[in-house]
């Protein structure tokens, strides 16, 4: 009897507290979006509910955006329509030998028509081709467009070799497949011309002075000013008055873009057969030859030497991720611009060694002694350890940036060099 009793006491105290937990499931209000965040697998998707999530969406569209085009517009049923609605090739130079490389682009790409050229075997394949593998990726654009002038896709996607790789999208796991699959083609018809990479850095927002009289030009030869110049912009461009051509070319890095049929088609067939000339003309270096194109896509296609839309912009518009939260914005601008900042304090100390050593060597021609080298090396030594403890400490704070942002994206393993 006393048994049964507290078997009937325990069943008693389990269903009250059964009651009370369901009491408090049933009043206690749904968590918050940003405790979603927390609490999700990842942020990445949040963002995209966010907009279904914030009851304050709505009006922020209207105050914030009059445009439909804003980056602040919602993800609606028409825009995901219109990736699937418009024909798609990708364009891809690849070696012989890196067949397993692009077999990404036949496993995972959606609706999207491969054209992979071989860039160094021109005698024994019957695949695309390069006549000889010089020029880099921009004799392999430039081959296609002359190639298929009068045969395009509505879109054209020009890409790298491979399917991860640290120039991709970090928001979308530096990932091509992931990026040519989510990119609006709607959005790039309207556009004519969209770049994929959303960070500004490397690229944006001033890159390249087109005036390589100017000093600057000593600090930075990674940017090749050499070549942005009127003499080798008017064999290119011979239309164009030397000084017709921007102050500035700029655009985020690194030759991986989407173009639409019109615009490709807005300048004569015979305007890309002369640049593909010049680019695999041996008489010009391979890598600037190449190279120099990196940051004249905008202009070869829009006209405009500066092509640099804001973060946020980008991912809404070319992706259809809207990032509403200023706080995550502003937590990926700021890593954007330390890394921005310590590549130029890099070049500084270049600049700075480069002019020590300029002017050693002149002390020792001039016949100096060793007194008076020990003087030139003292003259220096000041700004040099600043600039590379500035350096150090930019570095520092942009790793562990980096760090923050993984974690706080619960992003994948970055590939090496982002």
């Amino acid at each position: 009897m006393l048994g049964s009793s507290r078997r009937l006491a325990s069943q008693g105290l389990l269903l009250a507290c059964l009651l009370v937990v369901f009491a408090i499931f049933r009043t206690s209000p749904s968590p918050e979006p940003s405790q979603q965040l927390n609490t999700g697998y990842n942020r990445i998707a949040a963002v995209e509910r966010a907009h279904k999530l914030d009851k304050h969406y709505n009006q922020r569209l209207i105050a914030h955006a009059a445009d439909p085009y804003s980056p602040y517009r919602a993800i609606s049923d028409l825009d995901e329509a219109e990736t699937t609605n418009y024909t798609a090739t990708v364009v891809i130079g690849r070696m012989k030998e890196e067949v397993d490389k692009v077999q990404w682009v036949y496993n995972n790409l959606r609706n999207v028509k491969p054209a992979i050229y071989i860039v160094d075997d021109n005698i024994t394949t019957t695949e695309l081709h390069l006549a000889w593998n010089h020029g880099r990726e921009a004799a392999v654009y430039f081959s296609y467009i002359v190639e298929h002038y009068d045969e395009l896709s509505d879109v054209t996607f020009f890409w790298h070799t491979d399917d991860e790789v640290w120039h991709n999208n970090m928001l979308l796991g530096w990932n091509s497949s992931i990026t040519i699959n989510r990119m609006d083609r709607g959005n790039i018809i309207r556009q004519g011309y969209v770049g994929s990479r959303c960070d500004h850095w490397p690229g944006c927002p001033y890159w390249v002075r087109f005036d390589p009289s100017r000093a600057e030009d000593r600090l930075d030869p990674h940017r090749l000013e050499g070549l942005f110049n009127p003499a080798t912009f008017q064999k290119l461009f011979p239309d164009v008055p030397a000084r017709g051509f921007p102050p500035y070319f700029a655009g985020t890095c690194c030759s991986q873009f989407a173009v639409s049929k019109d615009t490709i088609r807005r300048r004569p067939k015979e305007f890309y057969e002369r640049i593909r000339d010049w680019t695999m003309d041996w008489d010009n270096n391979d890598a600037e030859s190449g190279r120099v194109f990196e940051y004249t896509w905008p202009y070869i296609f829009t006209g405009r030497g500066i092509s640099c839309p804001s973060m946020q912009e980008c991912y809404c518009k070319a992706y259809n991720f809207c990032i509403i939260d200023m706080d995550q914005l502003e937590q990926l601008e700021r890593w954007n611009a330390l890394r921005a900042r310590r590549e130029e304090v890099q070049w500084q100390v270049n600049f700075a060694v480069d002019a020590l050593q300029s002017r050693i060597n002149a002390s020792i021609e001039a016949g100096a002694s060793e007194e008076t080298l020990a003087q030139v090396k003292a003259g220096f030594e000041p700004e040099i350890v600043r600039l590379t403890d500035n350096l150090g400490n930019l570095s520092q704070s942009t790793w562990e940036k980096r760090e923050d942002i993984i974690h706080y994206w619960k992003l994948p393993t970055p590939p090496t060099g982002w």
